[in-house]
């Protein structure tokens, strides 16, 4: 009789445990695919409800979601924008927040690139690099934070890049964007001492985010990581009572930041040179 008690006390904290983590939400944008993507199936494996946002270029968030949600058991949404319609992305955001709830942890994953010199191509392009990974963070951050602060509680991680640390061959915007994105981080933290916010600096990752680069050729990827090795360690940081504010990944490559402090000269030179296409490189 005892033994079965213990059985049902056990079945019962579960049951608990279980409930608890259903009332956990996490909003993360870019979830169509690589790191976003990943993020969102690591939250669902630790019980979190999950909103899947990305810009409806010929993907099925729908898909996606219910995969999610099969697979681990906990609901999951999904919606579309353009992170850089900020009109939208207020509208898409409060709606959600009106009909799920408030986020616990918002994730900004959305970002692209193209691998060319600055002069490549005219100013859109350039301004299209900003209002993406600039801009879209910006705009998500100011549609979700509002209601973290009027609840009191939140966790806000921007996907920065190794490329705000060290402009790199062919990434003169994109690098530039993501050193904001950086910056953003730390004047939100500043600002706003009850939430968590945590700025992610990944290396060179392996997703396709890279597919279209025709002229990527070449390029060593040496040192690439799996957009799972990413989500695992954000995750990570998500269920930290202090997370890091930034955070880089691999942890090795916060060595640029000694090799900056020695030589600045030296350390752009490595970054510039194999950063380049092959056929560009020195021999």
């Amino acid at each position: 009789m005892k033994k079965e008690r213990s059985i049902k006390g056990r079945e019962n904290n579960f049951k608990m445990g279980r409930e608890r983590k259903e009332r956990r939400l996490a909003f993360i944008v870019g979830a169509s695919s690589g790191i976003g993507l990943a993020c969102s199936k690591a939250l669902a494996e630790e019980g979190y409800q999950t909103v899947l946002f990305a810009k409806r270029d010929g993907i099925d968030l729908g898909n996606l979601a219910e995969g999610i949600e099969s697979e681990f058991g906990f609901r999951s949404y999904h919606d579309y924008f353009d992170v850089s319609d900020g009109a939208r992305v207020h509208e898409v955001i409060g709606r959600r927040i009106r009909e799920i709830g408030v986020p616990d942890v918002l994730i900004n994953s959305a970002g692209f690139n193209r691998y060319e010199p600055f002069l490549s191509n005219g100013m859109k392009r350039q301004e299209e690099i900003v209002r993406v990974n600039l801009l879209g963070t910006m705009n998500m951050v100011h549609a979700v934070l509002p209601s973290m602060l009027d609840r009191g509680r939140g966790h806000i991680i921007n996907i920065s890049s190794m490329s705000a640390k060290m402009g790199s061959w062919g990434h003169a915007s994109y690098s530039a964007a993501k050193a904001g994105v950086v910056a953003l981080t730390q004047g939100l933290k500043a600002e706003n001492e009850n939430i968590k916010f945590t700025c992610v600096l990944p290396g060179i990752v392996r997703t396709g985010f890279y597919d279209d680069y025709d002229n990527f050729q070449g390029t060593e990827f040496k040192g690439v990581i799996e957009a799972e090795d990413v989500s695992r360690r954000i995750v990570k940081e998500i269920g930290k009572r202090k997370p890091k504010l930034e955070v880089v990944i691999p942890r090795h490559y916060a060595v640029l930041d000694f090799i900056k402090l020695v030589s600045m000269r030296f350390a752009h030179g490595i970054v510039a040179e194999k950063s380049k296409p092959e056929p560009l490189r020195k021999e």
